[in-house]
C-alpha cells in the first residue's frame, strides 16, 4: 500500500448469506470486524461504515466508504475482513464502486 495520502473513494457494498445461521456467525465475529475498521480508521483508509438492515431493522450486509489508491485495495480491504473471512457475507453480492470524491 502506497505511504502517500490515497485520492480515490470507493463504496464497498456487500450483502449477507441468508442461511439460519448467517447471524449468529455475523455477531460471533463483529468485534473482529470493528476492530479491523477502527484501524482502517485511524490510518484514515476508511471514510464511514455502517450495516444495512431489512425492512424489519434485521443486519442484512455492509457498507463502507474507503479513501484508497485502487478498486484493488477495496477489494482487499474486504476479503480481509472478518465478515468474509468467516462466512458472514455474500461475496457474490460484492459491489465496489468508485465515487466522484470531489462531491463530497
Amino acid at each position: 500500500m502506497s505511504q502517500q495520502a490515497p485520492k480515490n473513494y470507493y463504496f464497498v457494498i456487500v450483502k449477507d448469506k441468508t442461511d439460519p445461521d448467517c447471524l449468529s456467525r455475523r455477531l460471533a465475529v463483529r468485534e473482529q470486524h470493528l476492530n479491523d475498521l477502527r484501524i482502517r480508521k485511524e490510518k484514515s483508509y476508511l471514510q464511514v461504515a455502517t450495516a444495512m438492515v431489512d425492512k424489519d431493522g434485521k443486519m442484512c450486509g455492509s457498507v463502507a466508504l474507503y479513501n484508497v489508491d485502487s478498486e484493488q485495495q477495496a477489494r482487499e480491504f474486504a476479503e480481509s475482513d472478518a465478515y468474509y473471512k468467516n462466512g458472514v457475507w455474500d461475496i457474490d453480492t460484492l459491489v465496489i464502486q468508485q465515487v466522484n470524491h470531489s462531491k463530497l
